[in-house]
């Protein structure tokens, strides 16, 4: 029985990718949207109530930008097929679970919903099981996440994940818009030039990622068109 990965496996692992860097995204926009009600919760509508929490959602902030970074990277780790990736990986979003968790039981005991943090928990959930799933042994040989053939088709996984997890960023002032407006005021533009340069950031190293991997399959075609000639 082979271990090497088939394209089904392929198909999988690009999703883990995809998925993994979507989770990521949203941790650090979750951290990044705390910011506001963890520093000037007063200005705030109905954040205010969480003037007394400040410490408690400071340590939001400082988890949620963590996992979007430590997310990213274990995306990037993923794409490249380091040694001990795949664990990296259920280790981060087994924190995520567990911070977003905290953060949602708070925010409902406090201000009396777990908005939009509620969806970010769910979104966990679903990528780890995922990942829990692919470790399953028929499954796990055919993903081959730790294979010693090259990487570097799974820039394609990579750039488009960083494409998407951009939108996200980008757009998350119209999803989060229910649960931060209150008196016509949508709170969850407050951080706009912020969101921007992120969600553009990612967007730019996304399609960097998808040229690089075009310009390397252009090489490798390249290489066994001049085999195939000599």
């Amino acid at each position: 029985m082979t271990n090497q990965p088939s394209k089904l496996g392929k198909v999988l692992r690009w999703i883990a990718i995809i998925l993994l860097g979507l989770a990521a995204a949203l941790h650090l926009l979750e951290g990044i949207g705390t910011t506001c009600v963890a520093l000037w919760p007063e200005k705030f509508g109905p954040f205010a109530v969480l003037a007394d929490y400040k410490w408690l959602y400071m340590s939001f902030v400082i988890a949620g930008l963590a996992l979007g970074i430590a997310g990213f990277w274990a995306t990037v780790q993923l794409a490249r097929k380091k040694l001990n990736s795949y664990r990296n990986a259920v280790i981060i979003l087994v924190l995520g679970l567990i911070a977003s968790g905290i953060h949602v039981f708070a925010s409902v005991q406090f201000r009396g919903s777990g908005a939009p943090t509620d969806m970010i928990l769910y979104a966990t959930i679903i990528v780890l099981i995922y990942f829990l799933i692919l470790r399953i042994p028929g499954i796990w040989q055919k993903v081959g996440f730790e294979s010693a053939d090259a990487a570097s088709d799974n820039a394609v996984a990579g750039g488009v994940a960083a494409i998407l997890a951009g939108g996200i960023t980008l757009t998350s002032h119209f999803w989060a818009a229910p649960s931060h407006t209150a008196g016509g005021v949508n709170y969850a533009d407050d951080l706009h030039l912020l969101i921007n340069v992120v969600g553009w950031g990612l967007i730019v190293l996304g399609i960097i990622s998808l040229a690089w991997a075009m310009a390397r399959t252009a090489q490798k075609e390249e290489a066994q068109a001049a085999l195939s000639d000599a």
